[in-house]
């Protein structure tokens, strides 16, 4: 604190930033924000050759570091077009998004612009429920865009947007099923006065 030192990670600054943009209005642009955190290897918003060298990028840069591992590097794939493109960008969506609730769900701004972003992937349903005697919103997202292998309802306070849990079934047709799991969350903040008493 004393040498002002911003130790956040820049993927977790990049996605709270896209949640905050879209918080703010701007959801078509934090949309490509919240997808692209990581690289651009989708090709998302740019023209079809820019698109395939970004893609051709990615690969090499992934079989160098299959390479560094010494591990076999898997044959070239070719740039997913059409209906896959769209699962793995929602999938990009929907990973990025809640991953942003997740590390930054005290934050209000947060929460709203992960819900705005989250409300654009037509997979993505939202029914009201009741859980431990309080309302919540279930958002259940399909296994088109989790990798064939899952689908998974994320569990959030009714009134407040906060999360509560998130549960994977597994997908009845996979050929690789995912475990069934469920994973339950707590939020809370501190002020800068309790960092700086150790109160943390």
């Amino acid at each position: 604190m004393a040498k002002n030192d911003d130790q956040a990670m820049p993927f977790d600054a990049k996605v709270m930033a896209a949640a905050r943009l879209a918080a703010e209005g701007d959801v078509e642009k934090a949309r490509t924000a919240m997808v692209t955190p990581a690289g651009n290897a989708l090709g998302l918003g740019l023209s079809p050759a820019e698109a395939d060298k970004a893609w051709a990028d990615a690969q090499a840069e992934m079989a160098e570091e299959f390479r560094k591992l010494g591990k076999q590097v898997p044959a070239p794939r070719p740039r997913p077009t059409g209906k896959e493109l769209e699962n793995r960008i929602n999938n990009h969506l929907w990973s990025n998004s809640t991953y942003a609730l997740f590390v930054g769900a005290a934050n209000a701004d947060v929460r709203a612009g992960v819900l705005k972003l989250l409300a654009t992937i037509k997979e993505v349903t939202v029914a009201e429920a009741e859980a431990g005697g309080k309302r919540v919103l279930n958002l259940s997202a399909s296994p088109d865009i989790l990798g064939g292998d899952a689908s998974t309802v994320l569990t959030l306070d009714f009134d407040n947007g906060l999360p509560i849990s998130n549960e994977i079934f597994p997908a009845k047709d996979s050929k690789t099923p995912s475990k069934h799991a469920i994973v339950t969350y707590k939020s809370s903040r501190v002020t800068l006065a309790d960092v700086a008493a150790g109160k943390i």
